[in-house]
């Protein structure tokens, strides 16, 4: 049985244009019927309170707002710091959200993710959420910068989003060179489609095109 859009939205605390946007790239499964977009309605989280996370994972999130990036962390805990990242792009109150992973925290000093993790227990939602919806801009520079993107793309992503963005424009083969850092068989054009297919913005890219050792 499928729902409505607006119903996915009422039931996630999102707002409907959050909905359809997630709906389009692929977030979670919906269908156009009619012209408009229904949800499976099995897929609609049941809301319900988030506990707080344990301070290893408090301090992933603080090391993830402050690189942009999921590589200090592996295995499961990367697959858990991806899914509460992807939350928190989601969530139409972002600062909400972090209140309840941080719940009992005290604030701590410092910038970056701990200013971050500050204004959101102190209730600043709206500078949260602005802070958060900015899109930082990539300068790839080294062999290790784009196995890095490509790696935290994957996770941030999900599997079938990634896929979609970049099987459209590269062979499976040629994927795995660049989360190897190796772009010897794919053209800057290329490189570029699949980066800008992936939600990145990209400044500068300074990579040979001889392989790379990684």
């Amino acid at each position: 049985m499928a729902i409505t859009i607006a119903e996915y939205a009422e039931k996630e605390g999102i707002s409907v244009q959050r909905a359809r946007e997630l709906a389009r790239n692929g977030r979670i499964p919906a269908r156009k019927f009619g012209g408009s977009w229904v949800v499976e309605s099995g897929s609609a989280r049941q809301s319900r309170s988030q506990r707080p996370l344990s301070p290893t994972s408090q301090a992933d999130l603080i090391a993830y707002f402050n690189t942009r990036s999921l590589l200090h962390v592996n295995g499961t805990r990367r697959a858990r710091l991806a899914e509460r990242v992807r939350k928190l792009q989601d969530a139409e109150n972002p600062a909400a959200l972090i209140r309840q992973y941080f719940a009992g925290s005290q604030a701590s000093d410092g910038i970056g993710g701990a200013a971050i993790i500050r204004a959101a227990l102190r209730g600043f939602d709206v500078q949260v959420r602005e802070v958060l919806q900015v899109r930082h801009r990539l300068f790839i520079r080294s062999s290790a910068d784009l196995a890095r993107v490509m790696l935290d793309s994957r996770a941030l992503l999900g599997e079938e989003s990634y896929r979609a963005a970049t099987e459209q424009w590269l062979t499976k083969t040629q994927i795995r060179q660049l989360e190897r850092g190796n772009r010897s068989a794919v053209a800057m054009p290329q490189l570029q489609q699949v980066l800008s297919s992936m939600g990145l913005q990209v400044s500068k890219i300074e990579l040979p095109r001889k392989a790379a050792n990684v």
